[in-house]
């Protein structure tokens, strides 16, 4: 109630035909306002995702050339695993 609430509550729809339309428009907005914000969730998780990845596939690269890891490579997979492990 409180979402869809505008005002004191003093106007309000009173016939059934009202009240129809009062309620496909709250959800209308409900749904406008849940896209919207899933879409943002989505954009912000996805370039997280992709930085992550990134940071993966540059562990990876090193790890294939473990032979030339220098000691701030073996500390920042170390510390990359610890975190991971939390």
């Amino acid at each position: 109630m409180t979402i869809t609430t505008v005002g004191y509550g003093d106007i309000y729809p009173e016939t059934g035909v009202g009240r129809l339309l009062a309620a496909i428009l709250m959800f209308v907005g409900i749904g406008i306002i849940g896209t919207f914000t899933s879409a943002i969730s989505t954009y912000f998780a996805s370039s997280r995702r992709a930085l992550e990845e990134d940071h993966v596939l540059d562990i990876v690269n090193s790890i294939k050339k473990i032979d030339k890891l220098t000691e701030e490579d073996h500390q920042l997979i170390q510390a990359y695993l610890k975190k991971k492990m939390e």
